[in-house]
């Protein structure tokens, strides 16, 4: 379909210029106009991640691989969804399935390799009883990533599940704080901070960032 076409060709040029909302709205029509195309599935599913929506990541992914089961990109883009998701069985069965297309394919091997690990290392913290969450981890340090970016909507999400992983880490909550700063949601930011103090009253810098939402809230009292 030339329409389609296109439309990938006007995402392209919005992808490279880092525009990715605008790349995904013509990555959406060139799959809505032509939806056997695993490419355009691909990109779109590439959007997503540069956007840190992997829930969408996945399912454009799984839509390429539909569209075409021999399409290798698909199989890693959906394995890196389900890796951000920390769906780590389902990301070895991905990258089995990407390996049976095409064998020894090297990203696909990585992100196997490091699914395993993840699930040998939750083994061990079972068996030992290992106080830190190495997932809850994980995800502060993707959320760390987008903050830096200034992607301050897809590092929340990201200390949000690390908060949930491991509601015993003060930091997670600072971290989580001061996104809400970032977006101006001050009551948020007020929670968050107060769940840092709850979780370690020493922690001085969860007074710092209540005292900030306070603040801002005109709570000068409190």
């Amino acid at each position: 379909d030339p329409d389609a076409h296109e439309e990938k060709e006007a995402g392209n040029e919005f992808y490279q210029a880092g525009n990715y909302r605008a790349a995904l709205a013509h990555y959406e029509r060139a799959t809505q106009m032509d939806p056997t195309q695993p490419t355009y599935w691909s990109n779109l599913a590439a959007c997503h991640e540069q956007l840190g929506q992997w829930p969408a990541m996945a399912r454009a992914a799984r839509s390429g691989i539909d569209a075409d089961p021999q399409f290798v990109k698909g199989y890693f883009r959906l394995a890196v969804a389900q890796q951000k998701l920390q769906e780590w069985q389902a990301c070895v069965a991905t990258c089995d399935e990407g390996l049976q297309v095409e064998p020894g394919h090297p990203d696909l091997l990585q992100l196997k390799q490091r699914a395993q690990d993840h699930l040998q290392q939750k083994r061990q913290r079972q068996e030992r009883n290992f106080p830190v969450d190495p997932d809850a981890h994980e995800e502060k340090e993707a959320g760390n990533e987008f903050y830096q970016a200034g992607n301050y909507r897809a590092a929340l999400a990201h200390y949000e599940r690390a908060t949930q992983m491991d509601p015993t880490q003060p930091t997670y909550w600072s971290n989580l704080a001061a996104c809400h700063e970032q977006l101006g949601q001050w009551p948020a930011m007020a929670r968050a901070a107060r769940s840092g103090i709850d979780a370690d009253p020493q922690f001085v810098k969860g007074y710092f960032r209540l005292a900030v939402a306070q603040q801002k809230l005109q709570e000068w009292q409190a």
